[in-house]
């Protein structure tokens, strides 16, 4: 499975802590290996498939993915829960 990542998800994981980029990494390579694992969203983001996951501190984090093709991914946008919809919808308008 080839995976690509959007500039933006790349400058968002760089921010990251080193135990969240650790969990991060593991889950990526559980969606590579089942692309599916994800939920597939309805509405006006019908072509994106969402992760949620919880780090150590309870909080919950989505990690947001287009599956391009039976070997390609995109991952596009990670975030809290917290207005993490609207955000996704406003980074996809630019």
């Amino acid at each position: 499975m080839i995976s690509e990542a959007r500039p933006k998800f790349l400058r968002i994981v760089k921010k990251l802590p080193l135990r969240l980029k650790t969990q991060l990494d593991s889950i990526i390579r559980e969606i590579e290996i089942d692309p599916k694992i994800g939920e597939l969203k309805h509405g006006d983001i019908n072509f994106i498939w969402i992760y949620a996951f919880k780090d150590e501190n309870k909080q919950i984090w989505l990690l947001s993915y287009i599956i391009k093709s039976e070997k390609k991914i995109e991952f596009i946008y990670l975030a809290t829960h917290e207005n993490y919809y609207r955000d996704l919808k406003k980074y996809l308008k630019n």
